[in-house]
């Protein structure tokens, strides 16, 4: 009765994976976990950014000296827990506060483009009914809103090179999430765009042009969808490699050993 952002790209990568995640609630059992993973490096950053922004939704009348520092303090006492209970999760701070300066210099560029922080870290829901009369919500957690020319922004924070972001956005429609978020807000989204910060660098990928219309496509194929698997519809792996690579469940489809 319920499905999210990544729920929704799992049913469209392999609607196997979906069944096991989703419908039969089956997932890996979490290890005790001693080291930082890139999720939770994510998840800090993101943290880190919701806090500073939301003291400061426009920099540009900050002295950069000023919001460097500011965005390093937060950033230590973000990662200081983590980093009591071990000390390599220093490593993870240092690759954040290398990237501090690109990322302010980002924001800057994106001010004078028009736009200013609204909120971060929103969890939304909307309820769906499709032509069939099914009900579903869609829910999901957005990183950040911006308002700016035209509308809203949807940003959605990566730790993934762009060079594979831009890959996603390649087939309009086949990676949901940016769109699902521009429905998520309620009201009309201007830009949907990943900011990719690693290795130094942050870059916008940005969906592009008609992002409402494409949301409003995104949400007709899950009506379509929910609809079919309320009559029936069957849940094959579709053995895509994109999808299959990182998948707990290819050992219960046995993935490994089709001919």
């Amino acid at each position: 009765r319920k499905i999210s952002a990544s729920g929704y790209n799992s049913l469209v990568a392999c609607p196997y994976q979906f069944h096991a995640r989703y419908v039969l609630g089956l997932a890996e059992l979490d290890d005790v976990q001693e080291l930082i993973e890139k999720k939770d490096y994510g998840s800090l950053v993101h943290g880190v950014l919701t806090r500073f922004h939301g003291k400061h939704p426009e920099i540009s009348g900050m002295e950069p000296a000023a919001a460097r520092r500011e965005l390093e303090e937060l950033s230590e006492q973000a990662f200081a827990p983590v980093v009591a209970r071990n000390y390599l999760a220093q490593a993870w701070l240092a690759r954040w506060k290398a990237l501090i300066p690109a990322y302010l210099d980002w924001q800057r560029q994106w001010e004078s483009a028009g736009w200013s922080w609204k909120a971060g870290e929103v969890k939304r829901a909307i309820e769906i009914t499709t032509p069939k009369g099914n009900k579903l919500a869609l829910h999901g957690r957005l990183d950040r809103v911006d308002e700016g020319p035209g509308g809203a922004a949807v940003v959605d924070y990566k730790t993934s090179d762009p060079s594979r972001l831009k890959k996603l956005l390649e087939r309009p429609g086949e990676d949901v999430q940016l769109p699902v978020y521009a429905l998520l807000w309620g009201v009309p989204v201007a830009e949907a765009l990943f900011l990719s910060m690693e290795r130094e660098k942050v870059e916008a990928v940005a969906l592009g042009p008609g992002v409402q219309p494409l949301a409003e496509a995104v949400r007709a194929r899950l009506c379509e969808m929910f609809d079919a698997l309320a009559a029936g519809a069957l849940l094959p792996a579709q053995g895509v490699e994109g999808a299959c690579e990182y998948c707990e469940a290819r050992g219960l489809c046995r993935k490994n050993y089709w001919p």
